[in-house]
């Protein structure tokens, strides 16, 4: 859940981010255009490697993708388009230190001028709230109580 004043949520079918991913770049960019944002930020590698592609003729000002693991870049032909499409409008975010070392050592247009690590992070509280008591949980799950 987005904690955003207003976030959208494409629902691309499996099947539509495919290959080329010609409709769902074209509903993107459509909307992109209509919108003018100045800011746009993609999560994980299809968002990232789709507006890496359509910025070129929207322009965003800003663009930030952001990266959770390892192997997004380790196939070569992932590498040289992102080399070919990154321009100064992008910036990248690792959620950890390994991962943005991960990127820079793609060595494929990710640098330090361009790449930073933010830890992720949880709401403690929010997440303690939603939490049941281990009795709660168990009866929740359809488990016999514990016997002490």
């Amino acid at each position: 859940m987005s904690r955003a004043a207003h976030s959208v949520y494409f629902e691309f079918s499996d099947q539509s981010l495919k290959g080329m991913r010609l409709r769902a770049m074209w509903r993107l960019y459509q909307f992109c255009r209509k919108e003018q944002f100045d800011v746009v930020i993609c999560n994980r590698f299809k968002p990232v490697n789709m507006m890496l592609a359509l910025n070129r003729w929207l322009k965003v000002p800003l663009c930030i993708g952001i990266s959770h693991g390892f192997g997004e870049y380790d196939r070569l032909y992932r590498r040289r388009q992102t080399q070919r499409l990154i321009d100064r409008h992008w910036r990248f975010v690792g959620v950890s230190p390994a991962v943005k070392q991960y990127l820079l050592d793609c060595q494929c247009g990710f640098t330090d001028q361009n790449t930073w690590a933010i830890t992720n992070a949880i709401d403690i509280e929010q997440a303690e709230a939603l939490q049941h008591s281990r009795e709660r949980s168990r009866e929740l799950l359809g488990l016999a109580p514990m016997c002490v």
